[in-house]
């Protein structure tokens, strides 16, 4: 799981190697990523899902809330239910 600030298709490209090796491989877009809906389209396209700008989804069992940054406020929100796993990347 890449959380945020992907930065380009290179990122995406070194990730997809990983697609391989570890299923599956998430991203979450970060403040940084400007052109999202492309990165969006390229991530789905060589097999890395993007969860959006916000990442909320079940794994094995548990709801997993995958933010970017510190925002408490948008990190409690989004983990109000039971059984929530937060990750959150800090920003740069």
């Amino acid at each position: 799981m890449h959380l945020g600030d992907i930065g380009g298709r290179h990122v995406l490209d070194a990730l997809r190697g990983a697609t391989e090796r570890i299923r599956p491989v998430w991203i979450r877009l970060g403040d940084k990523d400007s052109d999202r809906m492309g990165l969006m389209r390229y991530g789905n396209s060589v097999g890395v899902e993007c969860l959006g700008l916000i990442g909320d989804f079940e794994y094995e069992g548990q709801r997993v809330i995958a933010v970017h940054g510190d925002d408490r406020k948008l990190i409690d929100d989004s983990s109000t239910s039971n059984n929530t796993t937060s990750s959150s990347a800090g920003t740069s």
